[in-house]
């Protein structure tokens, strides 16, 4: 994102940082850490053209997320009418600090939760306003950093509405989202909007290399399936085992679908919809980067040997030669409409048996 990096330095170097910014991002793709240290970059005492210092004392507060003019709010599983963010700051302190490119899934886990609903609140709007009436601790600029901001209820997008429209000197707001279509338009209106594109698979294992530890080979593997998205391939990275289940359930799902052996394909649902519902999500979306390469396969001379694949004997080149691209794009059209039905707890072997059927038809196309 070194566009946007040049962007933040220089609006922080001539004084003219617009007051709210909206940080959008598809996937999961270092909007937060971005943010983060631009806020260290703003109140660093010791800055250069290019970074903070990271050694004066406002930079070794942002280390540990505790800026006296830096808030942090985020969805939360409300407690109360009254509760906020605040009350659980210690989870997201601790989540971010472990994990920078977090995403929903792994702040519910600090939670300790699964499927329970967020949201940010009227309260914790009503937090923020309070927050931003204080003064600042010496620092020339009060930073607000709204993660998850399309969890924003719609009556704390209206109270919010007032801040965005009459900012004060040094106010900065950071808004961080994936749907940008769930603010109100009033809201997006009224930031600055800035947008971080999806990473390719090499960035994202160099920077599970570097960031997580990760060896080089299961890097590789997961920033592949991970369809641009860090927090899934940081996932998948240490689940390694995960990978190789997939791919085992992929190969049979592909093989009793070929010889339409219903028999089978019922079987199969029957055993993939043991699965955790987080677990057949991250399935889904194995499946749908497993199809978009046998695509690319399709138009390049290439092949492609994963080590999941290798105890199977499954050949890409193979299949992408038997399912025509009319079908391949029914499948992943089912695949994505599935994904969204699991969200909304639809029986997942029916959803199973139906993406079964579409394949099956997507063969004999």
């Amino acid at each position: 994102h070194d566009g946007i990096k040049v962007q933040l330095r220089q609006s922080a170097r001539s004084g003219r940082v617009p007051h709210a910014q909206l940080f959008a991002e598809r996937k999961v793709s270092g909007a937060l850490p971005m943010a983060i240290a631009f806020a260290r970059y703003l109140q660093c005492q010791s800055r250069s053209e290019v970074d903070a210092c990271g050694e004066c004392s406002s930079c070794k507060q942002m280390s540990a997320l505790a800026h006296p003019d830096v808030h942090f709010s985020f969805p939360f599983i409300s407690e109360g009418k009254e509760d906020n963010s605040e009350n659980h700051l210690t989870a997201f302190r601790k989540l971010i600090k472990a994990d920078p490119y977090a995403d929903q899934d792994g702040l519910l886990h600090a939670y300790g939760a699964s499927n329970k609903r967020m949201m940010i609140s009227v309260a914790e709007a009503s937090r923020i306003l309070h927050i931003q009436s204080l003064k600042n601790f010496g620092s020339s600029h009060r930073v607000t950093i709204v993660w998850l901001a399309d969890h924003l209820h719609l009556s704390a997008q209206n109270k919010l509405l007032k801040l965005l429209e009459e900012p004060q000197p040094g106010q900065v707001f950071l808004l961080i989202c994936r749907k940008t279509e769930s603010l109100l338009p009033t809201v997006v209106s009224r930031c600055q909007l800035l947008h971080f594109q999806s990473l390719s698979s090499d960035q994202i294992a160099s920077l599970l290399q570097s960031v997580y530890s990760i060896d080089e080979q299961a890097a590789v593997a997961a920033a592949h399936f991970a369809e641009g998205d860090v927090a899934v391939a940081n996932h998948m990275a240490h689940k390694d085992e995960d990978l190789l289940r997939f791919a085992d359930f992929f190969v049979r799902w592909t093989r009793v679908c070929y010889a339409a052996r219903f028999a089978d394909v019922l079987d199969w649902c029957a055993e993939v919809a043991k699965l955790s519902r987080d677990e057949l999500l991250a399935f889904f979306r194995f499946t749908a980067s497993i199809l978009e390469e046998s695509l690319r396969l399709r138009y390049s001379g290439d092949d492609f040997a994963h080590p999941s694949f290798e105890r199977s004997g499954f050949k890409m080149k193979t299949f992408a030669s038997l399912l025509p691209t009319s079908g391949l794009d029914l499948v992943v059209a089912e695949i994505d409409k599935s994904s969204r039905a699991l969200s909304q707890n639809v029986h997942a072997r029916l959803l199973l048996f139906q993406l079964s059927m579409q394949l099956m038809r997507g063969f004999k196309m």
